[in-house]
Order: structure tokens, then C-alpha cells, then sequence
């Protein structure tokens, strides 16, 4: 039969792999948020570059445009994709800290439980001592 603090000591363990199971996932979260922001930054610097300025034919002006328009979309999909991401990361961040005080309870819970058993032991084992005559 498994004791109090060895059925803690597990959990606490089990607790722990969830633990960074979660944090990989956090790892990509954030990979994949940084990377969003980045291409968005990039899209509305070459947006911004492409400005048209001058005289230009309308052959020019309809093609600069479509392009334009096309990137201005990419920029603002790329945009949402950072705010759903970013989102993600905080749900992603609270339920690391939920886990990470989980497995530091099971733990303390463990030792209290080791501690109790090794008291409960020692008291066993005074109990069946012969006492000393005086």
C-alpha cells in the first residue's frame, strides 16, 4: 500500500509534466506571436515604401494599387493573427502559474505528509520500546 506522501510526491510529479508540457506550448505561442508581429511590421514598412508619389500612369497607379491592397490585407490578417495569438499566450500564461501552484501545493502537501508519517513512525516505535525501570 502506497503511503500519503508517496500518492502526493507522484502527483506533485505528474503536476510537474503537465507543467512542461505547457510551457513547450508556450514556447511556440510566443515563436509564433513574435513571428506575426514581425511580418506585420515588415508588410506596412514595404506598404509604407510603396507609396505612390509623382506622376504616374493609371496602368501603374491600377497595378500599384491591387498590390498595395493585397499587401494592406496580408497586414491586417497578419495583425489579427498577433491579437488571437496574444490572447492565447495569456490564457497560455495563467494556466502555467494555476499549474505551477498546483505542483508547488502537492509538493509542500507531500512533505507534510512525510513529515506526519516519520512522527507517526517514531511514536510506533517509542510506543513498543519496554520502559526503563527506575
Amino acid at each position: 500500500m502506497r503511503q500519503k506522501s508517496d500518492l502526493y510526491r507522484l502527483m506533485a510529479r505528474q503536476e510537474e509534466a503537465r507543467k512542461a508540457a505547457a510551457l513547450a506550448d508556450l514556447r511556440k505561442l510566443h515563436d509564433a506571436h513574435a513571428q506575426a508581429e514581425h511580418l506585420t511590421q515588415k508588410l506596412r514598412g514595404i506598404l509604407a515604401e510603396r507609396q505612390v508619389s509623382g506622376p504616374v500612369l493609371a496602368a501603374d497607379l491600377r497595378s500599384a494599387s491591387t498590390l498595395n491592397s493585397k499587401i494592406a490585407a496580408e497586414a491586417a490578417n497578419q495583425s489579427a493573427k498577433a491579437q488571437q495569438l496574444a490572447t492565447a499566450l495569456d490564457e497560455s500564461r495563467s494556466e502555467l502559474a494555476k499549474q505551477s501552484h498546483k505542483a508547488r501545493f502537492l509538493d509542500e502537501a507531500a512533505t507534510k505528509a512525510r513529515r506526519e508519517e516519520a512522527e507517526t513512525k517514531q511514536a510506533l516505535a517509542d510506543a513498543s520500546r519496554p520502559t526503563r525501570l527506575r
